[in-house]
């Protein structure tokens, strides 16, 4: 982790110095879709040769009950992650570019379920480095959309009321890797 955290921070410092000297700077500020209930802000800024990423990822919060005939259940869900990236577009068309580069994202989520019969929460905390893989279709000056896949490697752990403990650690290809944004330039 130490060695991942150092080169993360040596790569942004050798970028901000090449971003530094490039003149045509840009920014941009979109919405990150994963699916129709996990969703976040992204910010980029760098040059048209390589953008920083931020991205505050599913800043979410829901409850759902269960009525049984024995016993009703409410549960709530919160959770919310960070994801730093670097990207490089390269140039398809005009209006049309091959996206890649890399992400690390942190995420933490808490889940508190009730019934009559019982009552559990459970925390859940994952880090992940992954490689950006994606195209942007630029529709004007202003606006752009992009689809990218994130496989990624990711380490979980957490904790709940019933056990104590769990840790897992991996290889993610699926659903939550792919994404849309929609973005605005600026």
């Amino acid at each position: 982790m130490k060695r991942l955290l150092i080169t993360l921070i040596l790569t942004f410092l050798f970028a901000e110095n090449i971003y530094s000297q490039d003149s045509s700077k840009s920014n941009e500020i979109g919405i990150y879709f994963t699916s129709t209930t996990k969703f976040g802000l992204r910010f980029k800024f760098g040059s048209e040769n390589m953008m920083f990423r931020i991205t505050a990822l599913s800043l979410n919060y829901h409850t759902s009950e269960l009525e049984l005939q024995e016993e009703n259940e409410e549960t709530k869900y919160t959770g919310f992650g960070l994801g730093l990236g670097l990207e490089v577009p390269v140039s398809i068309t005009k209006h049309f570019d091959f996206l890649y580069g890399g992400e690390i994202m942190l995420e933490y989520s808490y889940i508190e379920s009730h019934s009559t019969e019982h009552h559990s929460t459970s925390k859940n905390y994952e880090w992940s480095a992954g490689v950006i893989l994606g195209f942007a279709y630029k529709i004007n000056q202003d606006f752009v959309v992009s689809a990218e896949l994130i496989p990624k490697f990711y380490h979980e752990y957490g904790e709940s009321s019933y056990s104590t403990s769990y840790k897992s650690y991996g290889f993610k290809l699926d659903a939550k890797s792919a994404g849309i944004t929609v973005g605005y330039r600026f």
